[in-house]
């Protein structure tokens, strides 16, 4: 079995997005944190770009309990029809 997860980063031009100190910001954000961010921050929606990174973590699992995980790895090559077949929709 695969775990997959989707972390968003907020880009602005060709690197992250930053705040007002030059620190970055959205960066490296499950889809729960990214909403919640983007609520207290409408301001990076109307001058950032969004991309996502998936991370995969094979699990041996028997009778619903986890026995291993293996290292997270990057998913590669995926575009946003995959990421939504990820995702289940």
């Amino acid at each position: 079995m695969n775990a997959d997860y989707v972390y968003f980063y907020l880009m602005d031009g060709d690197g992250p997005a930053k705040d007002e100190r030059g620190q970055p910001v959205g960066q490296g954000l499950r889809f729960s944190q990214l909403q919640d961010f983007m609520r207290q921050h409408p301001e990076y929606g109307e001058t950032t770009l969004l991309t996502y990174q998936v991370s995969r973590q094979v699990q041996l699992v028997q009778e619903g309990r986890v026995l291993s995980t293996s290292a997270p790895e990057t998913v590669t090559g995926l575009d946003m029809d995959s990421l939504l077949a990820l995702a289940g929709r």
